[in-house]
């Protein structure tokens, strides 16, 4: 097993080639889902699915899903079209400014 320290960026990020269901994950992420909708979207489970991101992550050298979104917008791994649409959730109305008085 090599030394993970040792491990530049470039190596861990020099295999770009994502499966589209990890492809589909980083959709689903970029999307603003809940994990729960992202296990569905992709039809796995939520453990499998966090495993499923974390390997990801790991793959392409990332800390969290945050990075992920960054690094995969940055470099067009995923295309928009690929971002499920939004679900139907319901909005809270915005509370209006009230002046005190």
């Amino acid at each position: 097993m090599p030394n993970v320290a040792s491990l530049s960026v470039e190596s861990c990020r020099k295999d770009l080639d994502l499966t589209p269901v990890e492809k589909q994950a980083i959709a689903s992420i970029v999307g603003g889902y809940s994990c729960e909708e992202r296990a569905k979207i992709i039809g796995i489970s939520e453990p499998a699915l966090q495993l499923r991101i974390s390997r990801i992550c790991d793959k392409l050298c990332v800390s969290n899903e945050f990075e992920l979104i960054l690094f995969a917008l940055y470099h067009h791994l995923i295309d928009f079209k690929e971002v499920p649409p939004p679900s139907y959730r319901t909005i809270p109305p915005l509370r209006s400014m009230q002046a005190s008085g």
